[in-house]
């Protein structure tokens, strides 16, 4: 190969590969902007200082004066070492950790960084160049394309040999993190592979093994430029999917409330009537017992009315007071009474009669009616049917457990989000648990799943 055509290749293919890392540092800067991940400044200055090295490269194929390519060579590896130190801080970034075996590449990069930085100084104070030596018969392709009439030193070289070790363990190092962490990210492998043949590649090089070659080191670098901006456009549309999701769940939530003002205007409209009339009876029947139960119910329900038009209001509290927890839990089994009885569900409380919290009662009542009615629905088909709930004084907690296989982790992280809902083909609305968990939150109080547990699990932390 002439010099002429090394020279071309060398000019024109280094001027893409310019090119392609002054885009991907665009795009990256970008993305920075757009999510804020002070981590992905690494991903962008490797992408500039490789930039950088491709453009001191390509530049260097053409003569202006023989100081200036020969101090290009010290730019060289300061770029080089400078993004390949970037390289390295991305992939941590990637992992969202330092990884101490790492810390020795790291090291040695800012060794080399400031060994030439500090050789470029004594170059223009002192006149005297420590890792180079004049070589005015520079006869590889290379050195003459470059026009060096200088060449590394033994010391030079000992350091850049030692630094192609460094590459090695390094890829070494990440390829066993990536095997460890289990992560799938073949263009990762694809790239610590290449920046392997390429560091080979410019060793051969580098010790005038063969002059024909053309510098790759870049080349790793590519294939991680890529990854980490395909990583970030990811994170972008995990985001616009997750706003989507809340977006639904705010209208799910919005549709809701309207429907719940509605309807509790409509029912108060009534229950002002039933008020009216069981007033009259109780004048006549005081002391019937049917008549006073009922009249309990519809204050109830006026209390429920009002609860659930205001339940997603923002900063709404309930009104908590001290009570007695076995009667409302009694209460609300009273509610599921006829499911039980036909499902044929064995009820066992262990809760002391005297055992008191601060809590609403009607929003207590509310979420234990749900979860019982959740647990009949769930187990009323198995056989040998339970229901327990218990009282665990230790976590001052109620737990509601029921004889089904419990509910695992994936579905249990979900299972309190608005519209969610693993009974959809049964009509489900997925507002149930919601609700329930917002009407005791309001109350001061605490709801939660055990996820993977034996049997599935519900705790309510009641306030003292």
């Amino acid at each position: 190969m002439t010099v002429e055509s090394y020279t071309t290749i060398t000019r024109y293919f280094t001027c893409f590969i310019f090119s392609f890392f002054t885009y991907q540092f665009i795009t990256s800067v970008f993305n920075f902007s757009k999510h804020n991940i002070k981590s992905s400044l690494w991903h962008s200055l490797m992408c500039l200082t490789t930039a950088l090295y491709c453009f001191v490269f390509a530049f260097n194929t053409h003569f202006f004066n023989q100081n200036l390519s020969d101090s290009l060579l010290t730019v060289f590896w300061i770029l080089a070492y400078i993004s390949y130190y970037c390289y390295i801080k991305a992939i941590e970034a990637y992992f969202n950790r330092d990884i101490k075996p790492l810390k020795f590449s790291k090291l040695y990069c800012l060794f080399l960084v400031s060994t030439h930085f500090i050789n470029t100084l004594s170059i223009i104070f002192f006149k005297h160049n420590f890792l180079f030596v004049e070589n005015l018969n520079q006869q590889t392709l290379f050195a003459r394309t470059m026009h060096f009439t200088v060449s590394p030193n033994l010391f030079s070289l000992s350091l850049g040999g030692f630094g192609a070790l460094v590459v090695f363990y390094t890829s070494y190092i990440i390829w066993g993190e990536l095997k460890r962490t289990g992560s799938d990210e073949r263009m990762l492998q694809v790239g610590i592979i290449v920046s392997v043949l390429c560091v080979l590649n410019d060793s051969i090089l580098g010790l005038e093994i063969s002059g024909a070659l053309i510098p790759l080191y870049y080349l790793g670098n590519a294939f991680e430029a890529i990854r980490l901006n395909l990583h970030y456009q990811t994170l972008a549309y995990e985001k616009i999917n997750k706003l989507e999701g809340e977006v639904n769940k705010l209208a799910s939530v919005a549709q809701f409330s309207y429907a719940a003002a509605n309807i509790s205007h409509d029912i108060k409209n009534h229950l002002m009537i039933l008020k009216g009339q069981f007033n009259r009876l109780n004048k006549k029947y005081a002391d019937d017992d049917n008549i006073l139960k009922a009249q309990k119910y519809i204050d109830q329900i006026s209390e429920i009315t009002k609860i659930y038009s205001n339940l997603f209001k923002q900063n709404d509290h309930l009104k908590v007071t001290k009570q007695n927890v076995l009667q409302i839990v009694n209460d609300a089994i009273e509610l599921n009474i006829d499911r039980i009885q036909k499902a044929k569900i064995d009820i066992k409380l262990n809760i002391p009669d005297n055992l008191f919290a601060n809590c609403n009662a009607i929003a207590l009542t509310l979420c234990l009616v749900n979860l019982i009615g959740n647990a009949i629905e769930e187990i009323s088909a198995k056989e040998n049917p339970w229901i327990h709930i218990n009282y665990n004084q230790s976590n001052h907690q109620l737990e509601i457990i029921d004889s089904g296989k419990g509910i695992p982790s994936h579905i249990a992280s979900k299972i309190f989000e608005v519209s969610y809902s693993t009974k959809k083909t049964k009509g489900g609305s997925g507002l149930g648990l919601t609700i329930s968990k917002q009407l005791i939150q309001k109350s001061g109080m605490d709801l939660f799943l055990i996820p993977n547990s034996t049997n599935t699990t519900f705790i309510i932390s009641l306030s003292k």
